[in-house]
C-alpha cells in the first residue's frame, strides 16, 4: 500500500529540548532573539529541515500527525505553538503510552491502514514495536533531515 500519512515523534526527532525529553525541561518558556528557551535557560530547537520537510510533505498531500510518548503533554503542546508546527498536523497523540495506541488510534481517526503510516522516531523500541503492528518505521538516529525523510517515501 502506498504512504498516505507521515508521523513524527517530537523529542530528538523533530526537536531537540536541550539535550533532554520535554518532561525535563523547566517550563515557563520564552522567546528572545528568535530562539525558544525554558526557565533554566535550555534552548529549545527544531531540527533544521524541519519546516521544510513539513512544507514538502503538505504539499505533495500527505496528511501529517505527532505521535509523542510523554509526561507533560501540555509543555510539548506549548513548544509545539512556539515553533508554530500546529498548522502542518492533522492528528495529535501526545501523552504517556506506547506509540502503537497513538499509531493505532491515528489510523483509525485517518480512516487508513496501519502499513500507510510512515513514522520517524528515534528511540529503538518504538521502532520494533509499531513495525510489529504493520507500521512502516523509520529511525532517527540525529534528529531527522530532508534526505531521510523523502527516501523513505
Amino acid at each position: 500500500m502506498a504512504i498516505k500519512l507521515v508521523a513524527f515523534d517530537l523529542d530528538f526527532t523533530l526537536w531537540n529540548t536541550g539535550g533532554v525529553w520535554v518532561d525535563c525541561t523547566t517550563p515557563p518558556y520564552s522567546e528572545s532573539n528568535s530562539k525558544i528557551y525554558d526557565a533554566r535557560g535550555l534552548q529549545m530547537k527544531l531540527y533544521p529541515d524541519a519546516i521544510e520537510i513539513l512544507s514538502k510533505l503538505k504539499n505533495q498531500g500527505y496528511m501529517l500527525a505527532l505521535a509523542s510518548r510523554t509526561e507533560e503533554p501540555n509543555w510539548a503542546r506549548q513548544l509545539i505553538k512556539l515553533f508554530e508546527l500546529d498548522s502542518y498536523f492533522e492528528f495529535q497523540e501526545i501523552y504517556p503510552t506506547s506509540k502503537v495506541k497513538h499509531l493505532t488510534k491515528i489510523a483509525n481517526d485517518a480512516d487508513i491502514d496501519l502499513s500507510e503510516i510512515l513514522f520517524f522516531d528515534d528511540e529503538m523500541r518504538n521502532i520494533y514495536d509499531t513495525e510489529s503492528i504493520g507500521v512502516n518505521a523509520v529511525h532517527v538516529p540525529n534528529g531527522i533531515n530532508d534526505q531521510l525523510v523523502f527516501r523513505n517515501l
